[in-house]
């Protein structure tokens, strides 16, 4: 989720506070993992010189490829930890700009090099043997080269009790990180696992890779100091305003012309909470990309503006905690469903969206349940009889009074969505009160906790599992959110989990998805589509399906 998926603290800073590059002291490093290159959840990496088509302007050649120059990114969101893995949305985006993981993911979740040039499995997906690319090095460390032992380093204080991460799904199979030479570093798991790679890679996933003198030295200097091994320099750090970049004199990567990345000299990422706002600094020149732009306001972009679009997997779903009545009945959960009126939610929302069926996958995913329609069941609009009349069944003829609803402040569009939800439930007879908390209050004491119910949000994942993983089964480290337990549904979850070929791991998740939707207690709403921006003179802007993922430092900038 758009804290999201699997981050540290959840208390984000309000004091504006300045990091500065100084003489290597007090410096950062920022890397991007970028998209070029080859690899393929089967194995095989390709490694090479990186080289390939990256997004935005697919088709542009080596040799137009632009240098140098100033890439200005607008976000609605600061970075809240310089921790590779504490925060929000903001974090994810700036920690992919500072630190590399293993491998990472390109536009279509299909695994890439990183960190990692080359990689293979074994038969079954039980050992991963990853090859690091030569000449990456930590910034502030004099130019210290990685090595196999810092990925085992890693690994270890990860595991450890001095790290506090909200959650480990990433790195939880994981059994056994090997170094079995400087460059080369193998990782078993305790049970097979096909989507391993992609699984590194999900939005808020741990495995950054560190430096070991640090972490064995005093590891809190990474809470202000980043060593990272990317292709930027920290430049500044002004809490609520900017972060700025410069560009390392050399990285380990290659651009598709051949020369290391990145491609401009600068990067700045402009922090303007109002969307109105943020897209007149583009129409107006003080930006030259958006992160995120609200679709209503991108009538005020100009003719010089590049408003690109895509369909996201980011969710907004309705959790129903079944640790208490009445959605303790399948019967309540399924009225519930029924009476949701996901058209008039759209309509009122006056955003690109999308449905999907009730499951936590999103239709993004390759093993998304296409056999069933948005539809199935339940419908996109109201249904009030058939709520009704499973209401009656449940014993609640007369209606029903639940306890508080709550959302957050975290996206403006929950509050549209609680209060047509309110009103929705109210019109089939079941009635309660709603409240707004501020999204640290969330997530520091509603989120998670049994006996509390609210609308949620979870960015896209790489994987279509992640969300059930972190959500849906009995033992899901989230599961207090809905406190479900369904026999059937965690058989096949443990069979999609456990797959050693893709046909099984789809067969058993698209099962998982049609048990979800049917009695299961995650209500979809809509999955809302969040556009970005460009200046036309911005090359290889890729809109990617989550706001989580954001490579714009691999964006060049021909002015």
């Amino acid at each position: 989720m758009s804290r999201r998926g699997e981050t540290g603290s959840t208390q984000r800073g309000t004091e504006r506070r300045t990091v500065l590059k100084a003489c290597g002291t007090l410096a950062a490093t920022a890397g991007v993992a970028g998209c070029l290159g080859g690899g393929d959840d089967d194995g095989g990496g390709n490694g090479g010189d990186n080289g390939g088509d990256n997004g935005g302007d697919n088709g542009t050649a080596p040799d137009e490829i632009s240098r140098g120059g100033t890439l200005r990114v607008g976000a609605d969101q600061d970075m809240s930890s310089l921790l590779p893995w504490s925060g929000f949305t903001g974090d994810y985006i700036v920690t992919e700009a500072m630190y590399d993981r293993l491998v990472t993911v390109d536009e279509n979740f299909d695994p890439q090099p990183n960190l990692a040039q080359d990689w293979e499995q074994n038969d079954d997906a039980t050992v991963y043997t990853f090859t690091l690319a030569d000449g990456a090095t930590f910034a502030n460390l004099d130019e210290e080269p990685v090595t196999a032992d810092d990925v085992v380093a890693t690994y270890e204080y990860l595991t450890s009790d001095d790290a506090t991460l909200r959650s480990n799904n990433s790195i939880s199979n994981i059994e056994e990180v090997t170094a079995v030479d400087d460059s080369t570093v193998e990782i078993s798991l305790g049970s097979p696992d096909v989507s391993f790679l992609r699984r590194l890679c999900n939005p808020g996933a741990v495995f950054y890779i560190l430096p070991q003198t640090v972490l064995e030295d005093d590891p809190s200097m990474i809470e202000d100091t980043d060593y990272g091994s990317g292709p930027f320099n920290l430049d500044e750090w002004q809490q609520q305003n900017f972060i700025s970049f410069e560009a390392k004199p050399t990285y380990h990567r290659d651009g598709m012309d051949g020369e290391p990345l990145p491609y401009v000299d600068e990067y700045r990422w402009e922090i303007i909470p109002d969307g109105i706002a943020r897209a007149n600094a583009l129409a107006d020149g003080d930006l030259n990309a958006l992160h995120r732009i609200p679709k209503r306001n991108a009538s005020r972009l100009t003719d010089n503006d590049v408003l690109v679009e895509r369909t996201m997997g980011d969710q907004l779903p309705i959790v129903l905690d079944t640790g208490v009545g009445p959605f303790d009945d399948v019967r309540v959960r399924q009225a519930a469903k029924h009476a949701l009126d996901r058209t008039a939610i759209d309509t009122a929302l006056a955003l690109e969206t999308s449905f999907g069926i009730h499951s936590g996958v999103t239709p993004i995913h390759e093993n998304y349940n296409e056999e069933m329609s948005p539809g199935n069941t339940y419908g996109v609009t109201a249904q009030p009889e058939q709520a009704q009349e499973l209401l009656s069944e449940a014993g609640y003829e007369n209606g029903v009074e639940v306890q508080t609803f709550y959302y957050d402040d975290g996206f403006a569009q929950k509050e549209t969505i609680a209060q047509l939800f309110q009103q929705q439930m109210s019109d089939v007879g079941i009635e309660f009160d709603i409240q707004r908390l501020t999204e640290e209050e969330w997530l520091s004491n509603y989120f998670n906790v049994s006996g509390e119910w609210y609308i949620s949000n979870y960015s896209a994942r790489s994987l279509g599992i992640s969300v059930p993983s972190l959500v849906m089964h009995s033992d899901a480290i989230w599961n207090n959110e809905i406190s479900w337990t369904d026999d059937e549904y965690d058989e096949a979850y443990n069979a999609a989990n456990s797959a050693t070929d893709p046909d099984t791991l789809a067969e058993n998740l698209t099962q998982m998805q049609e048990i979800n939707h049917e009695r299961g207690a995650w209500l979809g709403t809509v999955y809302p589509n969040w556009p970005g921006a460009h200046k036309e003179f911005v090359q290889n802007y890729e809109m990617y399906p989550t706001p989580a993922i954001d490579f714009l430092s691999e964006c060049a900038v021909n002015q």
